[in-house]
């Protein structure tokens, strides 16, 4: 589990920096905004309280690809 999580963040931080080189190859897929929410949620959610997800966005974001672990 750790190991997924710093994985991530090497890649955001390797992201970020190519940012301020100037080099600008970010890997962004388009993300329905619902699984986005629920990616969201599952990683954050301790479990010990009941959680609703009501998204009624049908559309979608470019953002970076999932990493192969999860957090």
């Amino acid at each position: 589990m750790l190991t997924g999580c710093a994985e991530q963040i090497g890649f955001l931080s390797r992201q970020l920096l190519g940012f301020r080189k100037g080099v600008v190859d970010l890997d962004l897929r388009w993300v329905p905004v619902r699984d986005l929410v629920q990616r969201t949620v599952s990683l954050t959610h301790a479990g010990e309280v009941d959680l609703r997800i009501d998204v009624s966005a049908d559309g979608q974001l470019k953002c970076a690809p999932r990493s192969s672990r999860k957090c």
